[in-house]
């Protein structure tokens, strides 16, 4: 049963609320949040593509740490925005790369299998 849980209930249940946010993301008005972040709409596509990209990485068994490392990642990122230019509250995003966290720890065999194929 851990083992169910490990590989599939933690990268499915947060794939959708990624999935959300990200594509809420793509169809924002044009000026929220990049005004603000003083980046064009190009970021904000970019922004998108990375997010819903990194959510089905998470629904895929062979894909979901790499897809956990990229969007803690993105979550980093997106900390260091909202404290150092938007001055808002970071929290969302750190719960969300805490979660990215914890899928990249459980899979953590994964990602050394995956280093050792790359190694030949």
């Amino acid at each position: 049963m851990q083992l169910l849980s490990n590989q599939f209930v933690l990268p499915v249940a947060s794939a959708p609320g990624r999935c959300r946010v990200s594509s809420r993301r793509l169809s924002l008005p044009p000026a929220w949040p990049n005004a603000q972040i003083g980046l064009g709409q190009w970021f904000r596509v970019v922004t998108g593509v990375v997010e819903v990209s990194g959510a089905v990485a998470l629904l895929i068994p062979g894909l979901a740490s790499i897809g956990a490392l990229w969007l803690g990642g993105t979550m980093v990122g997106a900390v260091a925005t909202h404290v150092f230019v938007l001055h808002t509250s970071p929290v969302p995003a750190i719960v969300l790369g805490l979660l990215n966290a914890v899928v990249v720890y459980l899979r953590r065999d994964e990602l050394v299998d995956l280093l050792h194929r790359v190694k030949g």
